[in-house]
């Protein structure tokens, strides 16, 4: 499958609209409201889209490009929402990978670029923030190396209050601690 990450453009609102609604009605069965799930507007979400991308800004929206369509996409920014990890941390807003084209490691692509492009900020920390009950986006970070932080907040979607977890993870360590821990130990005890 030939697939490229790439910037988004106004031109790939329609797609991320459409991966944007199919993705929540999937991933949110059972977690949300089904009527407020069967009511998400693909041509709303997309015309939300096209206005978001032309307004550009510190917002960094990804898409996975699958032969010419938008099999999923990722919105990143440094953090501007707390205050003590303003000019510290870059988050992960937003993460969603088609139904149809999941298990295809469109999201881990979309994940490490965006992950990267935060890193080119000279940001320290990675934070995402999770549906607590949504257990296969949580392995999903895991497996990419983040972690609960022990955070929470209540969000509203879909006019509910849902729990949220937070992930976190270093982009550019201070001190790099794995490292460390391989080198050998010196003799001379210093």
């Amino acid at each position: 499958m030939a697939t490229r990450v790439r910037r988004a453009s106004p031109s790939d609102a329609a797609g991320i609209g459409r991966v944007h609604a199919d993705s929540w009605r999937v991933t949110y069965a059972g977690l949300l409201s089904p009527r407020f799930l069967a009511g998400l507007d693909q041509e709303l979400l997309a015309a939300r889209w096209h206005r978001r991308l032309r307004a550009g800004g510190e917002e960094q929206v990804l898409v996975a490009d699958v032969r010419g369509e938008v099999g999923g996409f990722s919105l990143s920014r440094p953090c501007v929402e707390e205050a003590d990890l303003v000019g510290f941390a870059g988050e992960i807003l937003m993460l969603y990978v088609h139904p149809a084209a999941q298990r295809r490691r469109l999201g881990r692509a979309l994940f490490e670029r965006a992950r990267a492009d935060l890193a080119a900020l000279r940001l320290f920390w990675l934070v995402v923030w999770v549906v607590e009950a949504n257990h296969a986006a949580r392995a999903f970070y895991r497996r990419l190396g983040l972690r609960p932080d022990g955070a929470r907040r209540a969000d509203v979607l879909g006019g509910e209050s849902v729990a949220v977890v937070r992930y976190a993870g270093p982009l550019n360590p201070l001190i790099d601690y794995p490292a460390l821990l391989r080198r050998p130990a010196r003799s001379d005890g210093g």
